[in-house]
């Protein structure tokens, strides 16, 4: 996990590097991701398609929902291989999101397994 610091616009401690103004959060979203923070005591690995958006941040391709979390990464490939089709993500992602499209393991919820949170650190 990064070292928490304090951010350069709302003094809140986050553990991501980037600050909240970086990734356009409002203070009450800055608030609930302190909160996340907090709650990651209580959380379970699982894996999820990532791309990398317009910020240049890796970020979920599908909704923050437990419905699009999977048990293995082999589950995800399966999946992602079947979005890469014609029909696929290629009709709502730029042809460069597409390219940056991957399996990521992420901190969800126990229970419903939504992911703690939306964006996601590089190099894990």
């Amino acid at each position: 996990m990064a070292s928490m610091k304090p951010c350069t616009k709302c003094g809140v401690f986050h553990t991501r590097d980037v600050a909240c103004f970086e990734v356009g959060q409002t203070a009450r979203a800055t608030r609930a991701a302190a909160t996340n923070d907090h709650a990651r005591l209580n959380t379970v690995k699982r894996f999820v398609i990532t791309h990398v958006g317009k910020l240049g941040l890796r970020r979920l391709t599908f909704a923050q929902q437990g419905r699009n979390t999977y048990g293995t990464r082999r589950e995800a490939e399966i999946d992602l291989e079947a979005f890469r089709g014609p029909d696929g993500l290629p009709r709502v992602l730029t042809p460069d999101e597409v390219r940056t499209l991957d399996i990521r393991e992420v901190d969800c919820y126990a229970g419903h397994h939504d992911p703690v949170g939306y964006y996601v650190d590089e190099g894990k």
